[in-house]
């Protein structure tokens, strides 16, 4: 986070929404990075590869759903 800040301070990094920028780091924070921890963690913490496989299956079948709703909405 503090080398995203220090790219955007510079004017190499830039955000584009005005809500996920410099004054909103809190947001960035939690939506942002901590979500990512906290999964790859509960990821981690599965006792079995049977478990571990199952979330992170679940997470890409969401992801390409999504991807192709908004794929066939125009928002990519």
């Amino acid at each position: 986070m503090a080398v995203e800040i220090f790219l955007e301070w510079t004017g190499t990094f830039h955000w584009d929404y005005w809500w996920w920028n410099v004054p909103f780091v809190p947001l960035i924070v939690v939506f942002g990075d901590m979500t990512f921890f906290l999964v790859a963690a509960w990821v981690f913490d599965q006792r079995d590869m049977r478990g571990r496989l199952r979330i992170v299956g679940t997470i890409a079948a969401v992801d390409l759903a999504l991807g192709v709703a908004f794929g066939l909405a125009g928002w990519l």
